[in-house]
This record gives C-alpha cells, sequence and structure tokens, in this order.
C-alpha cells in the first residue's frame, strides 16, 4: 500500500512536465529536453524530501540532516562545506539542496523554469510528511521476526550500497542515511505460515536498542 501511494504521488509529479502541463512561457525546446532526458528528476525529489523529514523526525539538526542526504546520494568526494556554500540560502533547505543538487545532476529539468518545480516540491513535501511520520513510527518488523545474525549496521549498509540496484537501493539508502553507531542490521522473516499461505516477505531490519526502526524487504512470494 505505502509503494503504490508512492507510485500515485511520483506520476502526479511527472505529469507537471508534460508538454500539455508546461507553463505558456516555457521555451518548447527546453520541454522537450526536459521530458526525455529528466526521467529520473522527480524521484530524486520526492525521495530527497522524504529523507528530509524522516531524519528531522529522528531529530538530527539541519545541516546534519543533509549532510547524511549528501552522502547517500551525491559522490563521496563532494565537500559538505563547499555545499553549504552553494546552498546559500538556509531559510528554505530543502529547497536550497534541491535547487543545488539539480543544477549539478538534472540541468535539463531545471531548464523547465521554476514554477513546475515549485509546485512537484510542494507535492513531494505533502507527501514526505504523512511518509515521516508513519515510517519513524512503526516498530515493523516485530522483534519475533528478526533473526539471530547481525552486523555493524552502518559497515553492512554501506557494503550494500555497493551493490543495490533497482528500488531496493532506495531503500539502503534511507536505512543508512538514518544508521548511527551502535545500529545493527539484522535479517527478518514473516515465518512459515505467511510463507505457505503466499504472503510472506522476508529482508533486513535497522535495529537499534534492541527494536527495528525501519527495514528493507528484499524478498516476497
Amino acid at each position: 500500500m505505502r509503494q503504490a501511494s508512492r507510485i500515485t504521488v511520483l506520476s502526479k509529479m511527472i505529469d507537471l512536465r508534460r508538454p500539455c502541463h508546461v507553463p505558456e512561457d516555457a521555451d518548447p525546446e527546453a520541454c522537450d529536453l526536459a521530458w526525455k532526458d529528466a526521467q529520473d528528476a522527480e524521484s530524486h525529489i520526492l525521495e530527497i524530501a522524504e529523507l528530509a523529514y524522516v531524519l528531522q523526525a529522528d531529530g538530527f539538526p539541519v545541516p546534519e540532516v543533509f549532510k547524511r542526504i549528501g552522502r547517500v546520494l551525491d559522490p563521496p568526494s563532494d565537500d559538505f562545506a563547499a555545499q553549504q556554500k552553494r546552498m546559500g540560502d538556509w531559510s528554505d533547505p530543502l529547497r536550497s539542496y534541491l535547487v543545488d543538487y539539480l543544477q549539478r545532476h538534472q540541468p535539463a529539468y531545471v531548464a523547465l523554469g521554476g514554477s513546475v518545480f515549485s509546485i512537484a516540491l510542494a507535492i513531494a513535501e505533502l507527501w514526505a510528511e504523512i511518509y515521516a511520520e508513519r515510517l519513524t513510527s512503526s516498530i515493523w518488523p516485530p522483534n519475533d521476526m528478526l533473526g539471530e545474525w547481525s552486523q555493524n549496521a552502518i559497515e553492512a549498509l554501506d557494503a550494500e550500497l555497493e551493490q543495490s540496484k533497482g528500488l531496493v537501493g532506495h531503500d539502503y539508502r534511507r536505512l543508512r542515511a538514518r544508521a548511527v553507531p551502535g545500529d545493527e542490521v539484522r535479517t527478518f522473516s514473516t515465518g512459515k505460515l505467511s510463507w505457505q499461505a503466499m504472503m510472506g516477505s522476508s529482508g533486513l531490519a535497522l535495529v537499534r536498542d534492541g527494536r527495528s526502526i525501519d527495514h528493507v524487504t528484499t524478498v516476497m512470494n
């Protein structure tokens, strides 16, 4: 259900740059280029908004929020002090971070102009606020589904990020952004009966103080 809702939000954001929705004063060639070459722009906007709201709900101060986002989404060589200087205005740090990020990674999207981005960001923030509240109040998976195997969360998630592709990469990035020293990664499974009923799932849980605070599902039936 959560993934289906997210896809709906993402679709609404993408619709904003379809040719019939772009501003009348937009450059037609820029619009055509953005449609062809900015296919991932909205997914980046949505993921960054989600991470920002989740990390703020976790209690991280604003500079640390964007340092953690940069750690999982920007090249490791990106200097945070240089990023802060590029962002300039911190009165709306999420907007400032996204403008900087899109200028460097999705310039075709920036060429559409500010109105498309502003509406897309407003949609993303509405979703991200709900998403963060649901995620940070969740206790899934419960302790009785956690396996015995455990590993240092930061080391394990760094290794997973080196290999992860596709949809699970989004979840691994979120877990890594949230992880703090002392956290563990443990396997989980919903149990034999759920698998027999073709409703089983398993994956990795981010565990803090003996309780799961987040997870990534890697297998479902």
